[in-house]
C-alpha cells in the first residue's frame, strides 16, 4: 500500500487520464470534431487535477499547468480547423446574374419644419456652431413661412445688448459706470 494521501492518487489518476485523452486526440488526424471532444476531456481532467495540486510537489503542479496550456493551444488550433472546414465559399457562375439587394439606411426622421422650401436642411437653425443659430423651438412650420425667403437674424449677444443700453442711457449713466 502506498503512504500517499488519497488526494495525491486522485491527482495522478487525473493526470494520467488527461494524458491518455491527449494522446488519443493526437492519433485522430483529420477528424477534428473527434479531436476536439478528446481535447476537451483532457483539459477537464487536467483542470480537475489542478484542484489537488496542493498535495503534490511544485514540479508536478508546474507540469499540470503546462499540460493545461498545451491542451488549450491544441484546442485553439482544432477550433480554427473546424471553422475553416465549415466555411462554404460560393462563387457565382458565369451565366448567373449577380443578385442585387437594396440597402435601406435607417436614420432618425427629422421634423419637416427643419427643411426649407427647397428641401435643404436649415443647419443655421439647428446647430449653435453655425453663425446664425437660433433655438430649435422657434422654427416656423412650412405654413408659417413667408412667401419670400427672409434673411435669418441672429439673436443679439450680451455684448450687443450692453452696447445698445449704453447708447440709449445717455451721458449721465455712462459717467456713473
Amino acid at each position: 500500500m502506498s503512504k500517499d494521501p488519497p488526494e495525491v492518487n486522485k491527482f495522478l489518476d487525473l493526470m494520467r487520464h488527461g494524458q491518455t485523452m491527449r494522446s488519443t486526440a493526437a492519433a485522430l488526424l483529420g477528424q477534428e470534431s473527434h479531436r476536439a471532444i478528446y481535447l476537451n476531456q483532457a483539459l477537464d481532467a487536467f483542470q480537475q487535477a489542478l484542484v489537488f495540486s496542493a498535495y503534490v510537489p511544485a514540479l508536478q503542479t508546474q507540469m499540470c499547468l503546462e499540460h493545461i496550456r498545451e491542451t488549450q493551444v491544441d484546442l485553439l488550433i482544432v477550433s480554427k480547423l473546424l471553422n475553416r472546414q465549415q466555411l462554404h465559399v460560393r462563387t457565382s457562375m458565369p451565366n448567373e446574374q449577380p443578385s442585387r439587394r437594396a440597402v435601406k439606411v435607417l436614420v432618425p426622421a427629422l421634423p419637416k419644419s427643419l427643411f426649407g422650401d427647397d428641401g435643404k436642411l436649415a443647419l443655421a437653425k439647428i446647430s449653435p456652431r453655425f453663425p446664425k443659430a437660433a433655438p430649435l423651438l422657434l422654427l416656423p412650420t412650412p405654413q408659417e413661412r413667408p412667401a419670400k425667403k427672409a434673411k435669418l437674424e441672429t439673436p443679439p449677444t450680451l455684448l450687443a445688448i450692453a452696447e445698445t443700453l449704453l447708447a440709449l442711457a445717455g451721458p449721465t449713466l455712462r459717467r456713473n459706470l
